[in-house]
């Protein structure tokens, strides 16, 4: 059962998982189509991301913007999740969304017109990748990190407006749940992209 929606006023939602809860810093959606079928896209994290990579004219500043998103995907305590919903054909997308690890527009149908998958990326612990110039960054340790996929089973994910920028979610077999307020991206937006594909394929390991 997902707990009851309570306003968020300014922020951009919350999540809670065993053991801890933390506010979100980023709550991001982009939709798009998949086989010809609306699916929306929700990038969530406790660290701080826009729609759009950097672009700095100052190569000095546009290092340090790329550095700062590296340290926000890989610090220590870091949670992403990542959650994608499809819906049929002439529908909105305020409605409940029912988790199914294989959630996708082939499963679409009279009696299946919303479905939910999510992942869930957490880093645990973070070491001291490498210092230059007095610029550090920062790794995980292959011990450090924690990683569902395709979490959905059991849960489901309700949208609050027809726009499907409000919403709340519940995730028991992985421990999570929160609620989110969030921003629009642009189709091709080149951040969201790559946060999209995996919010921590760039973060090095260390510690091997």
């Amino acid at each position: 059962m997902i707990v009851l929606w309570t306003a968020l006023g300014c922020a951009q939602g919350h999540l809670r998982w065993e053991g801890g809860d933390d506010v979100l810093r980023t709550a991001l959606v982009q939709e798009t189509t998949d086989g010809g079928l609306p699916h929306l896209t929700v990038v969530l994290s406790n660290s701080t991301f826009t729609c759009d990579l950097p672009s700095d004219p100052d190569p000095v500043a546009q290092t340090q913007a790329l550095l700062d998103l590296s340290t926000a995907a890989c610090r220590e305590g870091a949670e992403h999740v990542l959650i994608e919903l499809w819906r049929a054909d002439g529908q909105d997308w305020q409605g409940v969304y029912t988790g199914d690890p294989e959630a996708g527009p082939a499963l679409l149908g009279a009696e299946r017109t919303h479905l939910a998958d999510a992942s869930w990326y957490g880093i645990d612990e973070a070491a001291l990748a490498s210092t230059r110039d007095f610029v550090r960054t920062y790794g995980v340790t292959l011990s450090g990190t924690h990683r569902f996929d395709h979490m959905s089973e059991g849960g489901e994910v309700e949208l609050l407006d027809g726009e499907g920028t409000r919403g709340r979610f519940d995730f028991p077999d992985a421990g999570l749940s929160g609620r989110f307020q969030a921003e629009r991206c642009e189709p091709g937006a080149s951040l969201f992209a790559l946060l999209a594909n995996s919010p921590v394929a760039a973060c090095p390991v260390v510690g091997t």
